[in-house]
């Protein structure tokens, strides 16, 4: 977790899956001052705030000092969560784990520079146990694709693969 232990991450949105890897996160050792987590429903925020993160109702005051932003939202709000993300920089990779998006919609919602990493886990991360499969633009460093995968181990085994369509 060497990397990841100098980064902080953002949560957009407070789901099932994004509390699975935040517990996992916290699990690893990421202290909770790392963690930021935003979600527009102050139930799931309160949830979450019991783990002791910070929790916002705005997405652009919990990415505003990340280094890693996952996006964890339902796949039919993704574009306008994603637009409305003023803050978001090139520097900060965008790691999504909205189902069905893929990473040509994601670009066109960023900028030309914008890292992004595209993930799909399973279910059994839920559990800890879960596979992971991951596909990188080539805007990603090494060191954001180092981040990438240690916050996707939290919740079990990751796979890198070849090309955007290999994780449908």
């Amino acid at each position: 977790m060497q990397t990841l232990a100098n980064s902080s991450v953002a949560f957009i949105g407070a789901g099932n899956m994004a509390s699975s890897l935040i517990q996992g996160l916290l699990r690893d050792g990421l202290p909770l001052r790392q963690i930021h987590v935003a979600d527009p429903i102050a139930e799931q925020r309160d949830k979450l705030a019991t783990l002791g993160v910070a929790v916002y109702a705005d997405n652009n005051l919990a990415i505003a000092s990340a280094d890693a932003i996952v996006l964890a939202v339902k796949p039919q709000v993704a574009q306008k969560v994603v637009c409305e993300l003023n803050d978001l920089r090139p520097s900060q990779v965008l790691i999504s784990i909205a189902a069905g998006i893929n990473l040509e919609s994601l670009a066109s919602w960023t900028s030309a520079e914008q890292a992004i990493v595209r993930c799909m886990p399973n279910t059994p991360a839920l559990l800890g146990a879960g596979m992971s499969a991951l596909y990188a633009n080539h805007c990603c460093t090494e060191r954001q694709r180092d981040i990438a995968t240690q916050i996707l181990d939290a919740t079990g085994d990751t796979l890198w693969v070849p090309e955007d369509g290999a994780l449908d």
